[in-house]
This record gives structure tokens, sequence and C-alpha cells, in this order.
């Protein structure tokens, strides 16, 4: 696990303004397919800077977490 700390804006949608939990998995394929069978909203999957797929996903709550392809 990682954690980030974002800077937002007060009115930002994110709960917590800007602390964001990544979890690390190398079955990322597979792992997303179980949230989202799980009903748990997710984001679309990307890669920023050069570096491994991530994508956001929401707790029940509405805090947004981060899960990160760890090779």
């Amino acid at each position: 696990m990682r954690l980030d700390l974002h800077p937002t804006e007060a009115n930002s949608k994110d709960v917590g303004f800007g602390c964001i939990n990544y979890f690390a998995t190398d079955k990322f394929d597979q792992t997303l397919e179980e949230l989202k069978k799980r009903n748990v909203k997710v984001g679309t999957p990307r890669i920023e800077g050069g570096n491994h797929r991530f994508v956001t996903f929401w707790d029940s709550e509405g805090n947004a977490l981060e899960m990160e392809e760890s090779k």
C-alpha cells in the first residue's frame, strides 16, 4: 500500500481532501473485474507519466481510493 497526499480544492467532491490510498496488485485486470462484479464504482484505468496503470475506485462512503499495477 502507498499513501499519497494530493492537493484538492475545499469544494472538491473528493472526501478526505487529498489523501489517496494506493493498493498495488500484480493481477490488475482480474482485480478490476472483481471490483466491478461486486458493484464497486470504478473509474477508467489510465497511465500518467509513463508509470504503471492505475484506476480510481470509491468505497461505500464515497472516499476515492486507487489501485495500481505492480510488476
